[in-house]
């Protein structure tokens, strides 16, 4: 049983680690000879059935578009090999092994690229009364490098012993990371490629600021900033073009938030012509009056992000609050304001 990582063991987390990022996020999808290959490893060592044909499709909507007409029958491929990695492996392994390799790599590629993926196809998916109910499949190729980094890391650099028959199974299994979504049936199999773009910021989050975020052939883009899923229209427009009625009629914060970061919170003061009516002492908080119609003006709190530096929000109060400290009691639903000792 293993109970401790030697040193040696410990310098090879950051090379699993990285080495199965760059496989998750990888644009590159394989020949469709190469594709067809894999797939009958699949059908051939784990699904025991014979080898089919296999559609490859450009997009995870129109590979369900492919596949609504037919029922997911089992999930026998991820029972085959993972149950039985797991009940042999997992438990004797440290749990340093997942924190630096299986989560980190499961964060970019599992928890932003996957879900936000699966989310887009599923809302699409409603919006088509002619499509059943969106299945994402247990087989999702480079989805899954998170689950390969780990176990790969366990066999080949903590020699956990296992039998050859689920050795092989695994290294077939593995070899499904070379795609994407798989869909397999017992007459035909559908493989979606990969993305052809992602893009990330410095801090690791889906980002693009000229374009989609994550692309996949076919017209299916996402656009995120900073991490936060927006509109195409929202990533598309010029800064200048943004306007104060835009901004202030965002009700989901963190896009208004990013709506703010891309105008500038100077020129945004600028466009809507207004002034501070108070300032805090520390220059944390700005009260605003600002005219949001030919008669109407609103009262609007312009506080700075504690964690995220050089970035502000900008929050629409209760026409009655004509001081900060008036409108930060309104925002914590209190009487009269308390400040709070430390600030997250």
């Amino acid at each position: 049983m293993v109970i401790k990582l030697t040193k040696k063991q410990e310098a090879k987390l950051a090379e699993y680690r990285d080495k199965w990022l760059k496989i998750g996020l990888s644009t590159e999808s394989p020949s469709l000879e190469e594709t067809k290959k894999i797939i009958d490893g699949v059908y051939t060592h784990l699904l025991n059935k014979i080898t089919v044909p296999v559609v490859v499709l450009d997009n995870p909507y129109l590979t369900w578009i492919a596949v609504s007409q037919y029922v997911l029958k089992s999930n026998q491929v991820r029972n085959q090999v993972e149950d039985q990695v797991e009940d042999q492996v997992r438990n004797q392994v440290s749990n340093q092994v997942e924190d630096q390799v299986e989560d980190q790599v499961s964060n970019q590629v599992w928890d932003q690229v996957r879900n936000q993926v699966e989310d887009q196809v599923r809302n699409q998916v409603r919006e088509n009364k002619k499509l059943i109910e969106f299945s994402y499949p247990y087989l999702d190729g480079n989805f899954m490098s998170s689950y390969f980094s780990y176990y790969g890391y366990c066999i080949q650099e903590l020699k956990i012993k296992i039998d050859k028959n689920t050795l092989s199974k695994f290294n077939i299994y593995k070899e499904t990371s070379k795609l994407s979504l798989i869909y397999p049936f017992d007459d035909i199999c559908f493989v979606c490629k990969k993305p052809t773009e992602i893009h990330f910021n410095e801090n690791k989050v889906l980002h693009n600021d000229k374009g989609a975020s994550i692309k996949y052939g076919g017209d299916f883009e996402l656009y995120h900033l900073n991490g936060v899923l927006v509109d195409k229209k929202i990533v598309i427009t010029p800064s200048e073009k943004i306007t104060v009625k835009q901004i202030l009629s965002e009700k989901n914060v963190e896009v208004r938030r990013e709506l703010l970061r891309k105008v500038g919170i100077d020129n945004f003061i600028k466009k809507s012509k207004s002034k501070p009516i108070e300032i805090s002492d520390d220059k944390q908080y700005e009260l605003f009056k600002i005219k949001i119609g030919t008669d109407k003006y609103g009262m609007y709190l312009k506080m700075k992000n504690p964690s995220l530096e050089n970035t502000y929000h900008f929050e629409g109060v209760s026409d009655e609050c004509n001081t900060i400290e008036k409108a930060l009691a309104w925002r914590d639903s209190e009487v009269a304001y308390i400040k709070p000792s430390l600030l997250t």
